[in-house]
């Protein structure tokens, strides 16, 4: 790994990514035969592929080895039939693609149809966001760079109003429905950070919002939440304060904005992904942190869309794998999961949600840290970067100090917020806060 990194400066123009991907190239221009095969773009297939020859995503030929139905992993490299869709295939924890994903083409927009949650939706939910929230800045981080022997560079979702990504899915929620769905007020669970979005984007629209939270919840978020004029009701669990919030929705006919499995708010979350691409076209690695999957589903929707041969890792804390878990077996499984510092991070899913059949889709690897690692991320920001953090928007740069990538050159991390109080802050760093080096 080279100790100094490539200049830290995006490209508007994106040429180099563009020229490392290089086109097929065409097959030599001898005469088309009759019967002989072309395939999707058009291009003459040699006379040596058989019909029902299988292609990969990259449009490469697969060997005649490698029988119908067998499963290619996200690098391209052939995966053994004794692996079951789903299943993550290496020691890497890949994740493979769903069953019904064709590998016929390299156009992640066409895999998207039968998902509710699109690139056009995304590109539609920017537009209407946009009065409300910031374009945050993509910062170069050159002590992660030399660390890497790449471009790093850090998304500041914790410099967006509120302090973190949520007001991106709270507004496009709410201004996809009409007036009197809005004017009869709109309701959630939260173990914080949504709460705080929520309730900033009901006080700027005029909605009544009534949030549904656990009683651990971080005194400086639920002070934020009543600041905006939020009710608050407070139960024993985050699942617990979920069925709860469920429950009077129903019955008082309020509207529901789920954190995370609604297609207005996954592709809220898509947002964070178009201004990555608009700032660095040519990414080839993007790490978010996992909690129901809202925000990497519409980032990953979003981004390989364009660019399609990006790599798309989440995060995920040891103690609350869920969503790791689920990808790994490729559906729903029960999950030994306790609470995390990362609370953000800590989300227990819906069996039927959303986002696990398009997490299944655009996610390539989940990563897992401990508790401990996110503690170092966040005096890590701190000295590095002069950031405070909460514990889930650190995850990502603590994947990254545990697990340094290889092979990448151009890679973007999303720091999804800050709302962390002071004592907590204190509380969790402890002794690093005055440790000669982190």
């Amino acid at each position: 790994m080279s100790s100094t990194p490539p200049s830290t400066t995006p490209s508007a123009a994106g040429g180099a990514a563009r020229e490392r991907i290089a086109a097929p190239e065409p097959i030599a221009s001898s005469p088309t035969m009759p019967g002989t095969i072309r395939d999707a773009s058009e291009r003459v297939v040699p006379p040596s592929v058989t019909p029902g020859t299988i292609r990969d995503a990259s449009e490469r030929v697969v060997p005649s080895s490698v029988t119908p139905g067998t499963i290619c992993d996200a690098s391209e490299r052939v995966v053994p039939s004794s692996v079951t869709p789903g299943t993550i295939c290496d020691a890497s924890e890949r994740v493979a693609p769903p069953p019904s994903m064709s590998r016929s083409t390299s156009n992640a927009s066409e895999h998207s149809a039968p998902f509710p949650v699109t690139p056009v939706s995304i590109r539609e939910a920017r537009e209407r966001i946009a009065p409300f929230i910031r374009h945050t800045p993509l910062e170069p981080s050159p002590a992660l760079s030399r660390r890497l022997g790449a471009r790093v560079f850090l998304k500041l979702e914790c410099l967006q109003v509120t302090g973190s990504f949520k007001p991106r899915i709270s507004f496009n929620k709410l201004l996809s429905v009409d007036e009197v769905t809005r004017a009869r007020g709109a309701v959630a669970s939260t173990a914080g950070g949504h709460g705080i979005g929520l309730s900033h984007a009901a006080r700027t629209l005029g909605v009544p919002v009534e949030l549904f939270l656990p009683r651990t919840a971080d005194a400086r978020k639920v002070e934020v939440m009543r600041g905006n004029g939020a009710r608050l009701h407070f139960f024993d669990s985050v699942p617990a304060a979920r069925e709860a919030a469920q429950a009077y929705a129903r019955e008082h006919q309020r509207l529901f904005v789920s954190a995370y499995n609604d297609p207005a708010v996954i592709a809220g979350g898509g947002t964070v992904g178009l201004e990555v691409l608009d700032d660095l076209p040519e990414v080839d690695l993007t790490v978010v942190g996992i909690g129901g999957g809202g925000l990497i589903s519409g980032m990953g929707v979003a981004m390989k869309d364009r660019n399609p041969r990006m790599r798309l890792w989440g995060v995920q804390p040891e103690v609350s794998p869920v969503l790791a878990e689920w990808l790994r077996h490729g559906r729903p499984v029960p999950v030994e999961s306790r609470p995390s510092i990362a609370d953000g991070l800590g989300a227990q899913p819906e069996p039927d949600t959303l986002t696990l059949p398009l997490a299944r889709r655009y996610v390539d690897r989940v990563l897992r840290v401990s508790e401990a690692d996110i503690q170092d991320a966040m005096a890590w920001l701190l000295e590095e970067h002069q950031l405070v953090v909460e514990p889930s928007g650190a995850a990502t740069v603590a994947a990254l100090l545990r697990h340094p990538p290889e092979g990448f050159r151009d890679v973007a991390v999303v720091i999804t917020g800050r709302n962390i109080s002071r004592a907590r802050y204190v509380h969790l760093l402890g002794e690093r806060l005055t440790a000669a080096s982190l």
